[in-house]
């Protein structure tokens, strides 16, 4: 493809949250060393509105019991049968998410849960390239093996970790 068609696409991709990863991030990568945790606001926001979300659960629960027992509307029952385990789905979801961090370690990077318990491990070790996205404020980059994917969140620590000048 020519530079014209790239760049346009470039473009494109760049209007969805899509965006090349830094330069440097790929060399750096490898040879972090740490742990990279959400920021407290971050993370208390995040249990906030997971809070929230099954808050809503619950009162849709509420009413879809009420509507059993009262009305027997086919229609709302329905629709309340169908949004309440969905809101309490995602509002586990992003409690359960609050506590996630990774670890760098050795050249492996490790994905921790809020309990310290290891939800994956992958040696950085024949890493090709990093795709970024941006979406809403949430930074992610995207890990690409020659066999595997991983996408990771880029939390504060771990942007300014990649950014610092070594």
């Amino acid at each position: 493809m020519n530079r014209a068609v790239l760049g346009a696409f470039s473009g494109l991709l760049s209007l969805f949250g899509f965006m090349p990863a830094p330069p440097g991030w790929l060399r750096r990568l490898p040879h972090l060393h740490g742990t990279y945790r959400r920021s407290t606001f971050d993370r208390t926001f995040t249990v906030v509105m997971g809070v929230m979300v099954m808050c809503i659960a619950a009162f849709a629960s509420g009413l879809l019991f009420h509507e059993y027992r009262n009305r027997h509307d086919p229609v709302m029952m329905g629709v309340l049968g169908i949004v309440t385990p969905v809101l309490g789905t995602l509002g586990v979801m992003l409690y359960r998410r609050s506590g996630l961090h990774y670890k760098f370690d050795g050249g492996t990077l490790l994905a921790l849960s809020g309990s310290e318990r290891t939800l994956w491990a992958e040696p950085l070790v024949g890493l090709m390239s990093i795709s970024c996205a941006n979406y809403r404020g949430t930074m992610s980059m995207l890990l690409i093996w020659p066999d595997r994917k991983r996408r990771v969140e880029v939390f504060d620590s771990l942007y300014t970790a990649l950014n610092a000048d070594t």
